[in-house]
């Protein structure tokens, strides 16, 4: 089957954001007073956010700094913000890869629980990144992924159906987002999903890609 349009996550799946997420975190997490902390020991927390990474770091006692509001929650916001560009690079062929949906007539977009602040300011320092059809970030609708709304959103910008959809994740939770919205799934194995601990084949893909070239013949009904 030949797909319309090609959404993507973001984290894990075009970037490869993790250094400059860590080093965010870190400042944040010495700025007041504590330890940073490991790529190895955040590494469990980054499929699910800033509140778990910071909490990964923090004595149990003191969780509640982390919560989002909070002033440790905001400088970690602030950091990454100012600073995402700076080691996050997007993994090897991507680029290449939307702007061969692009050439094939295929619409892109973008799918992710990155706030938009934080999408905008990545994206500023990526030109290729202006070719996507649509951006929804995980404030954009009322409720983020694995809610089916985000994926609807950005469904009807790109003037299609759910039917004519992939979305392209390298988490489960990706998995289950398109799902619940109706549209065929691809699970990627270059991102952070081994962070998880759930083996990718027990995701229930439609599709699974090993490099962007493989997406691209999904979307193109290839064999």
């Amino acid at each position: 089957m030949r797909f319309d349009t090609v959404l993507f996550d973001l984290d894990g799946t075009l970037f490869d954001t993790a250094p400059d997420i860590y080093a965010a975190c870190n400042h944040a997490l010495e700025m007041f007073g504590y330890k940073g902390a490991s790529p190895e020991r955040l590494n469990a927390g980054l499929p699910y956010g800033m509140r778990a990474m910071l909490r990964l770091a923090l004595p149990r006692a003191d969780w509640p700094k982390a919560e989002r509001g909070c002033p440790m929650y905001r400088e970690f916001d602030r950091s990454y913000t100012e600073n995402s560009h700076v080691l996050t690079r997007p993994f090897p062929g991507i680029a290449e890869l939307v702007g061969d949906l692009r050439g094939c007539r295929i619409k892109t977009g973008v799918v992710t629980n990155k706030y938009m602040h934080m999408v905008e300011a990545l994206f500023a320092a990526f030109p290729f990144t202006k070719d996507f059809d649509s951006i929804v970030g995980g404030d954009s609708a009322p409720r983020a992924k694995p809610d089916p709304d985000p994926i609807w959103m950005a469904v009807k910008e790109c003037g299609t159906t759910p039917s004519r959809t992939l979305y392209v994740g390298d988490l489960k939770s990706d998995i289950v987002a398109a799902r619940n919205a109706g549209v065929a799934s691809c699970a990627v194995k270059w991102g952070y999903g081994s962070f998880t601990g759930e083996p990718l084949e027990e995701w229930g893909a439609q599709y699974e890609a090993q490099s962007p070239s493989d997406v691209l013949k999904i979307a193109r009904g290839q064999p």
